[in-house]
């Protein structure tokens, strides 16, 4: 009888045993192919069907299409900087232009204020010159009706005036021929 009990005890404990085995291969053998959550079963399963090889090779194009794409993208943002110097450097050139143009078109507004200065001043004096002439043209009729015995005096004063008309006039028109 001890020898029954002992045998009973026995397969049961090997029972026991094939039991606990079957349950901790169940739970090793869950036939996931993650490696993070696979047991040990499922990594030697994986590793033997060639799966872990295949998620790598997988990871693996991934990333060289990830650095292609990261490549690809460091390029365009290269080129782009390279544009945006390239606009800034126009930007600058049209602004020093601009600057030189304001500048160039100061001068002309300050020479043609001083060319308008200078046409009036001109029109005083060629007024000016007409009252001159025309006091003269007087004074001679008014001699040329009644002689008067300082007329030689009277008419080579007259000739001198006439003779610095002529040359005002002709300063004027040498002025108003220079500023065209």
């Amino acid at each position: 009888m001890k020898s029954t009990m002992a045998m009973r005890r026995r397969s049961r404990t090997v029972l026991a045993g094939v039991g606990l085995s079957a349950a901790l291969l169940a739970t090793g053998c869950s036939g996931t192919q993650d490696p993070a959550q696979a047991g040990f079963l499922d990594g030697v399963a994986n590793l033997a069907s060639g799966t872990y090889d295949e998620r790598i090779e997988q990871r693996e194009v991934a990333r060289a299409s990830a650095e292609a794409e990261a490549s690809r993208l460091e390029a365009r943002a290269a080129e782009l900087e390279t544009e945006r110097r390239a606009l800034a450097a126009e930007e600058a050139a049209a602004r020093q232009r601009l600057q030189r143009m304001n500048a160039n078109l100061a001068q002309q507004q300050a020479r043609l204020q001083e060319l308008e200065a200078r046409e009036g001043a001109n029109r005083e004096r060629l007024s000016e010159l007409q009252t001159r002439a025309r006091a003269m043209e007087a004074r001679r009729q008014t001699l040329a009706a009644d002689p008067d015995p300082g007329l030689e005096q009277e008419v080579n004063r007259l000739e001198q005036e006439v003779a610095s008309l002529r040359r005002d006039i002709d300063t004027i028109i040498a002025e108003l021929a220079a500023q065209e």
